[in-house]
């Protein structure tokens, strides 16, 4: 179909630009996480200390950066001077729109599978142990993924998978929302405030509906035969610190508003737009 293949040319065109700077975070990030795990792993006093925090920090950081700089590229190539061109393509906007979330969710991807290969390699680069004195890293890490394995079925580690690209996509698309409703014709007065503004009232609609969900009595709990929902009170679990319960409320929650987001999205970028 034409607009498949419109939706194709697009994505190859947001890879082409914005995947230098992914790789770029990425490859900082690498670099970050391999230098800081083997001065931790040289044991000097301190510094092998102060370099694994620094390593694990890293690890946290170039997923939302990595949005970040997506989100950034989103609001200028749609709003700024080179939004004239974006929006002068022979296309609907809802299909520009659609092209650029199809790359978001790919890049959750990039994003997941680094996260937990730095994961894995600060984990055994900070934890060396000397011949005799005990299994080695490698050993307790394979361990660890063999009863994890052995306790949650294959399709149970699938769900969570897709849940924490999920959860990543929804905080991008969250930006991407912003900066759509926020170039509106009622907000784009306020000029760059109004993507912030938008942003700040999504996100604290959210928080409280997250908050909420804590509230229903309906849980993930992880026992020998893997994940089973069950009538739970999470409030409780919470305040216990109950490590068998996963809250799962949140996760409607996301999904509902993403159903929400994203075609009121397209209705702005077919009907709406409002360039600066």
């Amino acid at each position: 179909p034409e607009g498949l293949l419109m939706v194709r040319k697009l994505i190859k065109h947001e890879i082409l630009r914005t995947g230098p700077l992914l790789g770029l975070i990425l490859d900082v990030g690498t670099l970050t996480v391999l230098g800081s795990g083997v001065l931790a792993s040289l044991r000097f006093p301190l510094l092998s200390a102060v370099s694994a925090v620094i390593g694990f920090i890293a690890v946290a950081f170039p997923w939302p950066l990595g949005n970040l700089a997506l989100t950034i590229d989103f609001w200028r190539t749609s709003w700024g001077r080179a939004g004239y061109l974006t929006h002068s393509l022979p296309a609907k906007g809802s299909t520009i729109l659609w092209a650029r979330l199809a790359w978001g969710l790919m890049a959750q991807l990039v994003f997941l599978v680094w996260t937990v290969s730095a994961m894995l390699a600060m984990l055994y680069l900070a934890n060396p142990v000397p011949a005799g004195d005990g299994p080695g890293i490698e050993r307790i890490i394979s361990q660890a993924l063999g009863e994890i394995s052995r306790m949650v079925p294959w399709w149970q580690s699938a769900l969570v998978v897709l849940a924490l690209l999920l959860i990543g996509w929804a905080y991008l698309v969250m930006f991407y929302f912003a900066a759509t409703v926020g170039n509106g014709p009622k907000l784009a007065g306020f000029g760059a405030a109004g993507p912030v503004i938008t942003w700040v009232i999504t996100y604290v609609v959210l928080g409280l509906l997250i908050a909420g969900s804590f509230l229903l009595l309906v849980g993930l709990v992880l026992g020998d035969r893997g994940l089973h929902f069950t009538t739970v009170d999470m409030v409780r679990a919470v305040q216990v610190n109950d490590g068998s319960v996963i809250p799962f409320g949140f996760v409607p929650v996301i999904i509902a508003s993403v159903a929400i987001w994203v075609p009121w999205m397209a209705h702005n970028w077919n009907h709406r737009v409002s360039l600066r």
